[in-house]
């Protein structure tokens, strides 16, 4: 695993990293790696917030702390809707060593565009620390 980066917001802290396979595939599509790390204001606020403000009072809850990481850990290529209504998806998804119990978030999925326009769906792991 890699460190990408890190975004704080306030007393929060969050380190950005990526698994091997999903570096290789995006360095494969000439995608700078800085594009996966997300303004902090928007990160904070429209996700991480969210995920650990369990009774929604707008006060993260405590539980959680202030330290939280990011596993980039998948590549979503293509994802098609079946008859029926069912969601399929091409691509990957690596295998953490994240522990269960700082699990926040299993799949959460960014968006980025390669330099050639195309649109490419990143899975990532929400841990605390």
């Amino acid at each position: 695993m890699k460190k990408v980066g890190e975004v704080n917001f306030g007393d929060f802290k969050t380190e950005f990293l990526i698994m091997p396979q999903t570096e290789a595939y995006l360095k494969n599509k000439k995608i700078s790696l800085a594009s996966l790390l997300p303004g902090g204001w928007m990160f904070y606020e429209v996700t991480l917030f969210d995920l650990i403000d369990k009774d929604e009072d707008g006060v993260p809850d405590k539980k959680y702390g202030k330290r939280f990481k990011v596993i980039y850990n998948g590549i979503i290529e293509k994802r098609d809707l079946k008859k029926g209504g069912s969601l399929s998806e091409a691509g990957f998804t690596e295998k953490t060593s994240s522990n269960k119990d700082s699990l926040i978030s299993p799949t959460s999925i960014s968006t980025i565009k390669s330099p050639k326009g195309e649109e490419i769906f990143v899975k990532s792991e929400v841990l605390k620390e």
